[in-house]
């Protein structure tokens, strides 16, 4: 039987689910996070990155797993699920495994390396773990791919439909998601006191993101969601562009911002005596979303006629911001003629 590390096991480990959620544990070497042959013993964890690093360098795929685990005796199929499992809340959670990533195999190396470098200051200095977390944070926020990473992700979340998918799609815990939502918020803000909040907004973002799950999360949640658009296109014939104001079109604001902000908002008399369309388009104002033209969301590119012909209805100008594009969106897909359209939003005929 292959040796086990004797490295403090970690929280994760790598389990196969099948259809009827039963699970069946993997043994790994929580010091490697090598896969090793089934024991009978007790099954102890290892670290993310560890799990990982593994994966990532043994296989390309699926069935490259598969067939390895196969081969090691796990009565295992390809309609069953490999995934991490771990324990949050007294309840286990799942993240889904990652093939041929190489930037997700290079930042789970530096934040492995930082950790373990870290971890043993920790034992030499005594040192309390929130001072660990902020001698690893400025370490790693220093290396340039973790700089290439931390620019991509502050593009990615000024992207109105990435961070509609973060946020529908729930791929990042409250917490995290709520230092992107400060950061949009304060960032564009003058006054001295709203900088401060930008600032401490920003040190959080860093903070959080030179942890390895967060990262993680990001890096899976980018890869999701050019898949999506990549299956949209093929589905609907439809381009990249489109599909993604499509998105736009069609999400909930509310679903944008964490239950714990929303109350925030709805303490406020003016929030609370905003009509539902009203409090969608405070909400969008506030992220920033409406700065950029309603036209430019819509579900196909519009020619300059049919925009002039909504534009000058003092009906249509009373619509909110989302209501513009919805309407936009019903007529493009009604292929109706904005010229001949006798809505009360529309021309009408002299």
């Amino acid at each position: 039987m292959a040796n086990v590390s004797k490295k403090t096991s970690g929280r994760y480990r790598l389990v196969c689910l099948n259809g009827s959620r039963k699970v069946a544990t993997i043994v790994c070497d929580p010091g490697t996070g090598k896969i090793l042959a089934p024991t009978g013993k007790k099954i102890v964890g290892a670290d993310l990155e560890t799990l990982d690093i593994y994966i990532l360098e043994k296989f390309k795929n699926k069935e490259e797993l598969f067939s390895y685990l196969k081969a090691l005796g796990y009565p295992v199929s390809m309609s069953d699920t490999c995934c991490f499992s771990y324990q949050h809340n007294k309840a286990t959670r799942y993240l889904e495994l990652v093939y041929g990533n190489q930037e997700l195999h290079d930042l789970a190396i530096l934040c492995k390396q930082y950790k373990k470098r870290f971890s043993e200051y920790l034992v030499r200095n005594n040192i309390s773990s929130k001072e660990l977390r902020k001698l690893v944070s400025s370490q790693i926020s220093r290396e340039k791919i973790w700089k290439d990473f931390y620019n991509s992700l502050l593009s990615y979340i000024h992207d109105p439909d990435f961070y509609a998918y973060l946020a529908e799609n729930n791929l990042l815990g409250e917490r995290a998601f709520g230092f992107i939502y400060d950061y949009l918020r304060n960032e564009s803000c003058l006054d001295r006191e709203q900088q401060d909040a930008f600032r401490s907004a920003e040190y959080y973002l860093i903070d959080t993101f030179t942890a390895y799950k967060p990262i993680r999360g990001i890096v899976v949640a980018r890869s999701n969601y050019f898949s999506s658009i990549f299956k949209g296109n093929k589905n609907r014939n439809m381009s990249s562009r489109e599909v993604r104001e499509n998105r736009f079109g069609y999400i909930n604001p509310f679903h944008l911002i964490s239950q714990i902000q929303l109350e925030y908002l709805e303490d406020h008399p003016y929030f609370d005596n905003l009509s539902d369309a009203e409090k969608e388009d405070f909400i969008l104002s506030i992220l920033g979303w409406t700065t950029v033209p309603w036209y430019e969301r819509t579900i196909r590119p519009m020619d300059p006629g049919q925009i002039e012909a909504l534009e000058v209805q003092p009906e249509f100008s009373k619509l909110t911001y989302l209501e513009k594009i919805r309407y936009a969106n019903k007529s493009l897909t009604n292929k109706c003629n904005f010229e001949e359209d006798q809505s009360p939003y529309q021309k009408k005929k002299v």
